[in-house]
């Protein structure tokens, strides 16, 4: 008869637990910076082609309608609307005023900004052949993104 009983071992030892717990850290300690990285990318990107897809709303809204849309451009936003002068307002002036159809108000996301904008008075038009009254660019810039959108007269929006 053997005194000493068998004693059922289930479990960690504190010593691994530890080196499990490095080891997680270690991995995180990677892997967490390029998943920022990426998410800021892809905020930044999805940004850069929402307003490209509001600049192509601007114009087929401007051939549909027949008249001129504007797209007024803040360093944190954009507004496209219907410059038509509806409501006691002006047509063609740049500004939603009257009771002129707001398409689009966008803001842009967190730390993404609107910088150099050359179109004049920060705002362009598509007339109703679709076609470009203000040609220009327009930035759009985070941290580490950069990118510029060209209009010409032709209402070509060009991304680079």
């Amino acid at each position: 008869m053997d005194m000493h009983p068998i004693k059922n071992r289930s479990g960690f030892t504190l010593l691994e637990l530890m080196v499990a717990i490095a080891i997680f850290a270690v991995l995180s300690a990677i892997a967490i910076p390029s998943m920022i990285r990426w998410r800021n990318n892809a905020q930044f990107n999805g940004a850069v082609n929402i307003l490209r897809g509001d600049l192509q709303l601007a114009k087929q809204a401007a051939i549909r309608k027949g008249c001129d849309v504007c797209v007024s451009f803040v360093s944190s936003g954009y507004t496209v609307f219907v410059d038509d002068g509806s409501g006691s307002g002006t047509a063609g002036d740049g500004t939603c005023n009257g009771s002129e159809s707001i398409l689009r108000n966008r803001s842009m996301p967190v730390g993404v900004t609107i910088g150099s904008i050359t179109f004049s008075n920060s705002a362009t038009h598509f007339d109703g052949k679709g076609l470009c009254k203000q040609t220009g660019t327009v930035v759009l810039s985070d941290s580490t993104n950069q990118r510029t959108i060209r209009i010409n007269r032709l209402g070509r929006i060009n991304m680079s």
